[in-house]
């Protein structure tokens, strides 16, 4: 049987590209695309057989990706769009079905309730207990999510991104502490009054509300924890009494219940500076703003985190993470353990970017 190994070395060029040949036409030329084609053509080579892959050695054919809230915020959610978009992009799976897996709450209209598994048998209803994909990569769901710890028990084939972390299982994460670190450091130079520091979901759980400074380190999503820390951090290191500073919880990943949340607090009292956990966030937070008179830039200091392409055209102060990349290398990962490789977790870089959004107007 003629194998891809076969047209790369006829056509005189790697498998990679003959692999993008077929999948990813925008990484080669026209013309090397056209000779490779024309090349399998003469070997009888019908493309990439991906169902014959490792991959596919599984039951289904198709691998899963578990996203932490109901199935439209994977298309809301800048973060969540770009890591399905990074996991798509990897040529070895362009071929292959991709199901998004969400476990959300009870009041979303899910049918898993992550909270009423505690210490029970799990249902069989989730399509990732039930086998229907060969692998999965898990993004940001808390870190006693029992679906995925009885997801590794089995031994299922799994990547997190950011979160759950379990022994054993390899994940990608990025620095949030210290990204979060450098972006508190900055808001306190610029506003050392009082700051509100607005998070989008401490734990499944966790009500909506203002949240005190010990509760705030004892929840159980690790990304809002790791850069709590990361604010913890900072304002050790200036000096500067994090007691003065307001914490709220949202309660929700969605940007209009963020909204509905600033526009509550906004119309009671204005901070010198908010720091949204994430752009999402810090974006609404703007919004809020703008509607209850105050400018940004010039009243009221905002910064995010995340580095999205709406923050950049908000002139949002962030700190960027390479969200694409983490699906990529997610995918990859996965790929590396379905075909039997070792394959090890990593850690990517951040970089604050400061932006107008955190430019307080002068008493001139």
């Amino acid at each position: 049987m003629v194998t891809m190994k076969d047209v790369a070395k006829a056509a005189g060029v790697s498998q990679a590209a003959v692999s993008y040949a077929y999948s990813r036409p925008n990484k080669v030329s026209k013309e090397q695309r056209e000779h490779v084609l024309k090349i399998a053509h003469e070997l009888g080579y019908a493309g990439p057989n991906v169902f014959g892959q490792s991959l596919r050695r599984g039951r289904v054919g198709a691998i899963g990706v578990i996203v932490p809230d109901s199935l439209a915020y994977t298309f809301e959610d800048p973060s969540a769009f770009l890591i399905l978009k990074g996991i798509s992009e990897t040529g070895d799976l362009a071929n292959v079905p991709l199901t998004v897996l969400p476990i959300a709450h009870a009041h979303q209209g899910q049918s898993i309730e992550v909270s009423s598994f505690a210490g029970q048998p799990l249902p069989e209803t989730s399509p990732a207990l039930r086998g229907l994909v060969d692998g999965l990569v898990v993004f940001a769901l808390s870190d006693d999510d029992p679906v995925v710890a009885e997801l590794a028990r089995r031994g299922t084939p799994l990547v997190t991104i950011d979160s759950p972390i379990i022994e054993g299982v390899p994940y990608i994460t990025v620095d949030d502490r210290g990204g979060m670190r450098s972006l508190f450091s900055h808001v306190i130079e610029v506003a050392t009054s009082d700051i509100l520091i607005a998070i989008d979901k401490l734990s499944p759980n966790y009500p909506s509300g203002p949240v005190s400074l010990t509760e705030v380190f004892e929840q159980s999503y690790r990304v809002p924890r790791e850069r709590l820390l990361g604010i913890r951090d900072a304002a050790l290191s200036a000096g500067y009494d994090l007691s003065k500073a307001t914490f709220f919880n949202i309660g929700s990943f969605h940007a209009s219940d963020a909204a509905d949340a600033f526009d509550g607090l906004l119309s009671k009292h204005c901070p010198s500076a908010i720091v949204g956990i994430n752009d999402v966030v810090a974006l609404a937070a703007i919004e809020s703003l703008q509607r209850v008179g105050q400018s940004v830039p010039g009243g009221v200091a905002v910064a995010g985190f995340d580095g999205s392409a709406a923050a950049e055209a908000a002139q949002l102060t962030t700190v960027r993470q390479p969200m694409a990349e983490k699906g990529r290398l997610s995918a990859r990962m996965l790929l590396e353990i379905l075909d039997g490789k070792e394959t090890f977790s990593r850690e990517l870089p951040v970089e604050l970017l400061i932006r107008d959004s955190t430019r307080l107007a002068r008493a001139d």
